[in-house]
């Protein structure tokens, strides 16, 4: 396999035959990873060349193609830094921990976004990744951030994020949750009620008021999104 890397270019060839090119990456540099897909590898030889300063034997430039080519970052050993990961990416490849914590690095640089979806969804993997304190504290912080509701989202999804935890009653967060639960649920013609409806079903769930986890899965059973009547399912 030969890995060629010119002014902004770069080629793979595989015995021979290019599988992979590409122009203007990010980061424009750093250093070069390999990696196995699954399960061990070894590697028998590896030669590092530095390209020849022969200008006809170059891939077309960032430049020439009409790319705008990725600045070089001043420290080298800051390159593998210089684009954030990606939290879904690692949590759809069940990283749950590593997913974490791309996630409170994006909350740390994007603190408006916590009460948000991705206050939300760094919440669910402490929650499955067991760690209790940094969930409790992330809930608290998450209603904290929603005290001034607008939208039904802003009561739901801090009340959701509660209730993904198993236990969390224990937490001293119930009214916090009821009460935005409660909130999410007031207005029966949004668009999202089944889905907050749902949430409410959760809280209540959590708190062993069995008869109201019924009443308000009602409407999400009669839903006609599979995805969230499986939710709706589950709580049954």
């Amino acid at each position: 396999m030969e890995v060629v890397c010119r002014n902004g270019a770069f080629q793979i060839r595989l015995n021979g035959q290019t599988t992979v090119e590409g122009r203007a990456p990010a980061p424009g540099s750093g250093f070069v990873m390999l990696q196995s897909g699954s399960g061990g590898i070894e590697f028998r030889r590896l030669e590092n060349v530095v390209p020849d300063k022969d200008a006809s034997a170059r891939p077309p430039t960032a430049k020439k193609a009409g790319l705008k080519p990725e600045s070089t970052p001043s420290n080298p050993k800051m390159a593998q830094y210089a684009k954030p990961a990606d939290p879904d990416a690692l949590a759809r490849k069940k990283l749950w921990a590593a997913a974490a914590d791309a996630y409170e690095a994006l909350l740390e640089k994007e603190p408006g976004r916590l009460g948000a979806l991705a206050g939300l969804k760094l919440a669910l993997l402490y929650a499955a990744t067991g760690n209790r304190a940094a969930h409790t504290a992330h809930c608290r912080a998450m209603f904290d951030a929603s005290k001034t509701r607008r939208k039904p989202g802003d009561g739901g999804r801090p009340a959701k994020a509660w209730a993904a935890f198993p236990d969390a009653m224990d937490q001293g967060l119930q009214s916090l949750a009821v009460e935005g639960a409660a909130y999410a649920t007031q207005a029966s013609t949004s668009p999202g009620f089944p889905w907050f409806s749902l949430t409410r079903a959760m809280v209540e769930y959590r708190r062993g008021n069995n008869e109201a986890v019924l009443k308000w899965l009602n409407k999400p059973l009669r839903n006609q999104d599979p995805a969230l009547k499986a939710a709706a399912l589950l709580k049954l």
